[in-house]
């Protein structure tokens, strides 16, 4: 598996011939004005929830680089309105077979609203199995029993988490996500690209390290691989 980290909670992920787009908001992205972000052809779009700096720029994608968006029945629907594209809709607890391997869609503890301030359905995350590898997708999620369920049965080798806290989990609660998770490599996400999620990024690395779980905070365009 390959990662590449574009700002906020957008990632591309490489891994068994397709590529992964997690979560699009890059036009509108203060950390994203260096990245070509419309060169980026991704395979599939998946989208966690409905609000607009995780979805702004998803449709670009099934537009101009005929992507599938994988995302919930609320989001997907949302779409096919507003053009022929190629959807997968799936729920919280589903899972589906693709072309790099299995996706299921998890439970998140947040909420969800389109742009247009319709529902969203459920905010979720993503299980991604593939060359015998698992990649969790948090979303943006706080504490809740699932991530314990999302450990005992689909332990990941990397959870992509938020950290920035206010709306999502701040980093000594992504410690105890990851620890839940029984996962000892954490991605962290969702911080810095509003002043009101900035993250003093050595007292989160030094929560990290106290619990000896390893905490990557990418910078932009920065790839990794496993």
């Amino acid at each position: 598996m390959k990662l590449t980290y574009f700002g906020h909670s957008c990632f591309l992920l490489e891994t068994g011939g397709s590529a992964l787009l997690f979560d699009p908001f890059l036009s509108q992205n203060p950390l994203a004005k260096t990245v070509d972000w419309k060169a980026i052809k991704p395979d599939f779009v998946l989208v966690s929830h409905a609000h607009y700096d995780h979805i702004l720029d998803a449709e670009f994608f099934l537009k101009e680089h005929k992507s599938t968006l994988i995302s919930n029945f609320e989001i997907g629907n949302w779409m096919l309105k507003k053009g022929e594209y190629q959807v997968i809709k799936m729920n919280l607890g589903a899972r589906i077979q693709c072309p790099f391997g299995e996706v299921r869609m998890t439970a998140s503890y947040h909420s969800s609203t389109l742009p247009d301030g319709s529902p969203g359905g459920n905010p979720g995350g993503f299980v991604i199995e593939s060359q015998g590898s698992r990649l969790y997708f948090a979303g943006d999620t706080g504490l809740g029993p699932y991530l314990d369920f999302v450990g005992q049965h689909w332990s990941p080798d990397v959870a992509l988490l938020p950290i920035s806290g206010r709306v999502t989990l701040d980093a000594e609660d992504a410690v105890l996500a990851a620890q839940l998770l029984k996962c000892q490599h954490v991605v962290g996400m969702h911080f810095d690209a509003f002043p009101e999620l900035s993250i003093d990024k050595d007292k989160t690395k030094a929560i990290f390290d106290q619990a000896k779980i390893q905490l990557s905070l990418m910078n932009v365009g920065q790839t990794i691989q496993w």
